[in-house]
């Protein structure tokens, strides 16, 4: 729980401060970053419709119903699909009319990407690993030959591309 939360977190930067100091300077692209200003800032000064917190407790709801303890492929399959009518649905609709509301709005954009990764993951590996954080009904039982990998998630385009590796240096010790 929290204690590998702390040790996760304090691993992940060192080895991005480690990252920092090797890594060539970024180029900012300036035609992505005038795009994505206008994609956060699109539905600022609306005064109608549903606040982003609303929208935000739905989605934490739906994860909360459709991943819970107990997963199996059909149920986490509709929940991806109520996620994705939800979010369609009631995400043009909201209101955001003050810079609080327009970083909760950023927040909930990353809660819902978090939660299709925590949904896609939880489908991907098809067994059951440390009960109750992955407790897969329909693959009951813990496969260490097959799934004794960390599932790795990338965006690529558009996409949501998912893999299974072998721990390698994020897992070194120091």
């Amino acid at each position: 729980g929290g204690t590998n939360a702390f040790v996760t977190g304090a691993r992940a930067g060192h080895f991005a401060a480690e990252y920092a100091i090797t890594a060539d300077r970024p180029v900012i692209d300036q035609e992505q970053t005038k795009q994505e200003k206008a994609r956060v800032y699109a539905l600022y000064g609306r005064e109608k419709g549903i606040k982003p917190i609303q929208l935000e407790e739905t989605v934490r709801r739906i994860v909360y119903d459709y991943v819970g303890i107990r997963k199996s492929g059909d149920r986490l399959r509709r929940g991806l699909q109520v996620l994705h009518q939800v979010t369609e649905t009631f995400g043009p609709q909201l209101s955001i009319t003050n810079p609080h509301e327009l970083g909760r709005y950023i927040e909930l954009q990353n809660i819902t990407l978090l939660a299709q990764v925590l949904f896609q993951a939880s489908l991907f590996r098809e067994e059951t690993r440390m009960i109750p954080a992955h407790w897969r009904i329909d693959f009951p039982q813990q496969d260490d030959e097959n799934w004794k990998k960390a599932v790795i998630t990338q965006k690529v385009g558009d996409r949501m591309v998912l893999t299974a590796e072998h721990p390698r240096v994020w897992m070194r010790r120091d």
